[in-house]
């Protein structure tokens, strides 16, 4: 026992160790192995001499003395050497082990016995019975295990010192992405998750060569893919959050009129738009045309209903033309708003920024009411253009029956008025039908 500690502390003090702490506190995989190696030599010489003395010994449980001593020297180790006692340890993780030839398999392959005292098939592998190796254990099995000799080299204590963070970046991104294709619902979560990129890089600072590359590189394109995928969405939902505010602030609290002021088309929410596209835009008439005028063709039994039928075809004969130009040029405006939620994206990720202040104040200058009226200027060619067009979409739904987007058209007009006049600078508001 005593022999043991004596030499664990001589290599504590010796020129070998220091080198290898210096060299793990430094991340050199090459004067790592180097060290360890040397170490790793000078132990088993250490062993063989300790070996031989206990065979001098004149007693029965030599084999009892010799265990003992290989304990003692693995419980000591961990205090006297604890970083070469941290190598073994992750090389014990990564399941590479040094074995004695003890026997050959069916097909001639070495087997050797694990320090726990499972037995492995080195496939193979050309070695003589009492051939010392170290392997690496490949595939276990129920009875026995599988595996292939390795030679400790640079590239060997590279991947054990940078395995840690190698796992955790690629778990880390993994989680990222994952989130990426869910899309973020808020700009708080889009913060959130360029946050958790940023604190990516600094674990890819144990990486070399390539393999650092591949992961920043990963990390850029998932932060511009992030935000691509996310910016256009948290736009709209600003915007139709803020229209929603202002036609709100129009109707001057009257819930029934709000209500109908927020079931009409808006200018900045896109879902209304889309669904108005849908409905002015169904076919080669509007939604519910053919219906109506299906129903009108099989009572054409009196003078009056074919009056009727003639009055409705041309009012949406008149009126639609209107209508799918008011529908178009509100394309054109959202492609533009879209194009400019792209090229938002663009400017933060060139700018690293990820703060959600930042993000929330840079969605908010972008798309500012002086911003969103120059696009109205070069959508429309003035307020009277928007409000000939826009007026189409109320009669046409008037000419359809539809009483109830007649009235929403009407609830939504004095809203529609101030961001034309805001836009186009006009203070008298637009006559219009439904000021008329």
């Amino acid at each position: 026992m005593s022999q043991t500690v004596k030499t664990l502390k001589k290599i504590a003090s010796g020129d070998e160790y220091r080198a290898l702490e210096a060299a793990i506190k430094e991340l050199n995989a090459e004067s790592i192995c180097n060290s360890y190696l040397q170490i790793m030599g000078i132990i088993e010489e250490s062993e063989k001499a300790i070996l031989e003395r206990i065979q001098k010994l004149g007693r029965q449980n030599k084999d009892t003395d010799w265990q003992k001593c290989r304990a003692a020297f693995a419980s000591r180790s961990r205090s006297l050497l604890p970083q070469w006692h941290w190598i073994n340890s992750e090389l014990e993780k990564q399941k590479i082990m040094e074995g004695i030839v003890f026997g050959f398999g069916t097909k001639g392959d070495p087997l050797v016995r694990t320090p726990q005292g499972g037995v492995v098939v080195l496939s193979g592998a050309t070695l003589k019975e009492g051939d010392k190796v170290r392997f690496r254990v490949v595939a276990e099995g129920t009875k026995i295990d599988f595996g292939r000799v390795i030679e400790l080299n640079a590239d060997t204590f590279y991947m054990l010192l940078t395995q840690e963070s190698r796992d955790k970046v690629i778990m880390a991104l993994n989680s990222v992405r994952d989130r990426i294709d869910a899309r973020p619902a808020s700009a708080a979560e889009l913060g959130e998750l360029l946050k958790e990129l940023a604190e990516i890089k600094p674990l890819t600072e144990k990486l070399r060569g390539e393999e650092k590359d591949r992961a920043l590189a990963r990390i850029q394109a998932y932060r511009k893919r992030l935000l691509n995928s996310s910016m256009e969405k948290l736009v709209f939902e600003f915007l139709a959050k803020r229209e929603e505010k202002q036609i709100e602030e129009s109707c001057k609290g009257d819930p029934e009129q709000t209500r109908l002021a927020l079931s009409a088309p808006g200018l900045f929410r896109f879902q209304t738009q889309k669904s108005l596209k849908e409905e002015i835009l169904a076919g080669e008439k509007p939604k519910g045309y053919s219906e109506i005028m299906g129903k009108l063709e099989q009572n054409l039994n009196s003078m009056q209903t074919a009056l009727q039928l003639m009055d409705f075809e041309s009012t949406i004969e008149e009126v639609y033309p209107t209508a799918k130009r008011y529908v178009e040029r509100m394309d054109r405006l959202y492609e533009t708003l879209s194009r400019k939620a792209l090229d938002l994206a663009f400017k933060l990720e060139a700018e690293d920024i990820r703060d959600t202040a930042q993000i929330q104040s840079a969605i908010e200058e972008a798309f500012s009411p002086d911003n969103l009226g120059a696009e109205l200027k070069r959508t429309f060619r003035g307020a009277e253009d928007f409000f000939n067009l826009r007026n189409s979409i109320g009669e046409l739904r008037k000419g359809l029956g539809n009483t109830e987007g007649e009235k929403a058209e009407a609830a939504i007009h004095l809203y529609l008025k101030r961001v034309m006049a805001g836009a186009f600078g006009e203070r008298r508001a637009t006559r219009t039908a439904f000021s008329r």
